[in-house]
């Protein structure tokens, strides 16, 4: 897993002189040649550290939602299994993206479930 606390903001209000392009979903993921981690499409969305994505629960929990919106083309099998543990705070294994996707939207509706408990 690629170092998760390497990005560059000091604070959550600063902005990037550079932003990836939008996909056509308005999601953050990869359209172009230049291929970026999720979480660092995120964090850059988000405007902040890769760390407050996990940490945050409303930012954890749009930066989710941004993610299963996402083609499943767009992040390889890795990025999607690293992206999806690292918000989830354990370990995922999946055979393909369309189970990380699963996996996500599973994750939300239980966390839904037990933030209106």
């Amino acid at each position: 897993m690629k170092d998760l606390c390497r990005w560059p903001f000091k604070s959550r209000g600063e902005t990037s002189a550079k932003s990836p392009p939008p996909c056509q979903t308005g999601a953050s993921c990869n359209t172009g040649a230049q291929k970026e981690h999720p979480l660092d499409a995120m964090a850059q969305k988000y405007h902040c550290f890769v760390s407050d994505l996990r940490l945050d629960p409303s930012l954890r929990r749009e930066a989710l939602l941004e993610l299963s919106r996402c083609e499943e083309s767009a992040y390889t099998l890795e990025e999607w299994q690293d992206a999806v543990s690292y918000l989830t705070e354990s370990v995922r294994t999946f055979k393909n993206a369309a189970e990380a996707k699963r996996c996500i939207l599973r994750w939300l509706k239980v966390s839904k479930l037990r933030s209106s408990t």
